[in-house]
């Protein structure tokens, strides 16, 4: 236990059975994930204690083979019928960006997002000494939806334009089940509109606008397009 965790991180899997030993000259004690192979250790008598950092993500309805080896060679389990892992991930972030005072609805792809734990959904932004942690809403097995939080805190020195780590989670927090992966968030002051030109445009027309911020509040670049039906 437990059954399902990051497929990228430091996710903690349990083990618990009969006659393990970590008294073999040599060899250290590995735990089996599909093909991804992690380091495990005795924590106490009939307890193992394993960390595999990657692993791949599976399909709805599917899960990874759980094996278990006290040398990392001779393994146990894999048959039909044994303990299978599923593991949950990102995939992508949309968008990946937004104002820094929050409420940005965000769109997480990913696989693993499975009903029997979606209640237990939620996004983290920023690293271990500094964050913010929101309920996130599973939408079906590979989409979910969290709302960026509210005046996150920055930094001392920081910028008001910083990009941050961005995680999902199910599992308890004993277990640490955070994804640790490359996505980020991205925070920034809302620009502030001067002018828009032209001023018009034909209804039932596409039509090209050039949009201006103050250069106190500008976008990402000085100027964006937009198209208009």
């Amino acid at each position: 236990m437990p059954t399902f965790g990051p497929n990228e991180g430091n996710g903690e899997i349990n083990f618990t059975g009969d006659n393990f030993r970590e008294d073999f000259k040599g060899v250290e004690i590995g735990c089996k994930l599909g093909e991804s192979i992690g380091q495990g250790e005795i924590v106490e008598p009939g307890k193992i204690r394993c960390v595999v950092e990657e692993m791949a993500l599976v399909d709805e309805g599917e899960g990874l083979v759980v094996q278990l080896a006290l040398n990392s060679y001779s393994w146990v389990g894999g048959k039909t019928g044994d303990v299978l892992f599923r593991p949950y991930g990102i995939m992508q972030v949309l968008p990946s960006s937004g104002p820094y005072d929050g409420f940005t609805d965000i769109t997480v792809s990913g696989r693993g997002f499975n009903e029997d734990y979606a209640e237990k959904g939620r996004c983290r932004f920023g690293v271990e000494s500094n964050y913010a942690i929101v309920d996130a809403e599973v939408l079906d097995y590979g989409k979910l939806i969290c709302r960026s939080p509210e005046e996150f805190a920055l930094p001392e020195g920081a910028d008001e334009m910083f990009s941050v780590p961005f995680s999902i989670a199910f599992g308890d927090e004993e277990f640490k089940p955070w994804t640790l992966s490359t996505h980020r968030y991205r925070f920034y002051p809302q620009p502030k509109i001067e002018y828009a030109m032209p001023e018009e445009v034909r209804i039932g027309k596409f039509s090209e606008i050039h949009v201006y911020a103050y250069e106190d509040s500008p976008f990402f670049e000085r100027k964006y397009h937009l198209l208009l039906v």
